[in-house]
């Protein structure tokens, strides 16, 4: 009579990285996976974007540590199934299972520059466009601001609306554009950025 017996069941499992969220894409990221009961426990790790595509790290049968690299930034669940390794099971088997969150950020921005397509001084009313020019960053981001000579600060275009913007001066002076940028994959607070400039106008 042929009679198989199978190791004592996984009850739970955890999972830990040597670094903490938010990383930068590129940077390798350890995993280590450790199971509650089970004779002989055996890990599978996987990693599901925001996008919900799921992506084997490693399968069963490979240690309770992987490595996962991200190339892209965005919010990732981190999934580790735990099963003992008497059981085959299906694919998908698994007698435990956790997850972390993990946030990955991409390349900061160094340094920005910031033109204009009108040499100052202009008149007033005159549309005048300015660009911005990124230095790193693997998706950068722009905001365009304007002070006046009384010190008041106002936004041109916000982060999201691309790397171009128009400015109307309504009255003389002389003001001071200003331009932030970031890498889009940071939030931060509203008056974040990675990288400053500013230019000199005259409006006559």
């Amino acid at each position: 009579m042929s009679f198989k017996v199978e190791g004592i069941k996984v009850t739970g499992v955890h999972v830990n990285a040597d670094v903490v969220s938010p990383q930068i894409i590129g940077n390798s990221i350890k995993l280590t996976a450790s199971a509650e009961g089970g004779t002989n426990p055996d890990y599978r790790f996987l990693v599901r974007d925001e996008k919900g595509t799921l992506t084997t790290i490693q399968e069963y049968g490979n240690g309770s540590n992987a490595s996962w690299t991200p190339t892209e930034p965005g919010i990732y669940k981190i999934i580790v199934h735990a099963k003992d390794s008497s059981r085959t099971g299906s694919g998908n088997y698994y007698e435990a299972r956790t997850e972390m969150k993990f946030m990955i950020e991409g390349i900061k921005v160094t340094g920005v520059q910031i033109n204009s397509d009108a040499a100052s001084p202009q008149l007033h009313g005159h549309p005048i466009k300015l660009t911005a020019t990124a230095e790193g960053g693997t998706n950068p981001d722009y905001r365009f601001l304007v002070r006046d000579e009384k010190g008041i600060l106002t936004t041109i275009q916000d982060y999201g609306n691309g790397s171009s913007a128009i400015w109307t001066p309504t009255n003389p002076g002389t003001y001071k554009i200003i331009v932030h940028a970031k890498d889009r994959s940071r939030t931060g607070q509203g008056n974040y950025y990675e990288s400053r400039n500013e230019l000199r106008f005259i409006i006559e």
